[in-house]
């Protein structure tokens, strides 16, 4: 079972050397641990600033989205969510093909999950052997486990998404947002 630990660095002459714990109860818990019985991963934590701007981002896109374009969120800040980490790659998502003439199949398949309280997300596909109903669902993600490193990826192609959309910067969407 991992443990979090937050720590900082230990500063000499303005270089970082070495690191210690953040609080008292981090202190406490390292002094229990077995030296060299443990792996450790260093990881950068999530600036929270830059996890303001995505959540805010995608709140005022919902608010704002284009009329009669996909997903339609009507200021479903969580469907638009949804459908960006779906848009945003393979590794947010799950997708399955379905041949066109089973599309039926596929769409009880997204009813039920949708009756889950989960979202799945369709489109038409051409391949060589015709067309194909593709359903696209997206992983449960636990975002507050995960650090800078793994969640920088879905941030900057959700972001880069959003300003391709509204022609602007994440920050002039959320600033518009506000203003309005």
């Amino acid at each position: 079972m991992p443990l979090t630990v937050q720590v900082l660095p230990i500063m000499v002459g303005g270089k970082p050397q070495g690191l210690a714990p953040k609080r008292r109860i981090d202190a406490e818990l390292l002094a229990t641990l077995k030296p060299g019985a443990y792996k450790a991963k260093i990881s950068k934590l999530r600036s929270i600033k830059a996890d303001r701007l995505y959540h805010k981002a995608i709140e005022v896109a919902a608010d704002n989205w284009p009329e009669g374009e996909e997903p339609e969120p009507k200021g479903d800040k969580e469907l638009l969510r949804a459908w960006l980490q779906c848009k945003a790659g393979p590794n947010w998502r799950k997708s399955a093909d379905f041949p066109w003439d089973t599309r039926h199949s596929a769409i009880f398949l997204i009813e039920h999950l949708v009756g889950e309280g989960r979202y799945a997300f369709t489109e038409r596909i051409d391949t060589d052997q015709g067309p194909k109903f593709r359903v696209h669902v997206p992983l449960s993600i636990n975002h507050d486990n995960m650090d800078d490193e793994e969640f920088q990826p879905l941030r900057s192609a959700v972001l880069e998404m959003l300003e391709e959309k509204f022609g602007c910067t994440a920050l002039e969407l959320v600033a518009h947002g506000e203003a309005a």
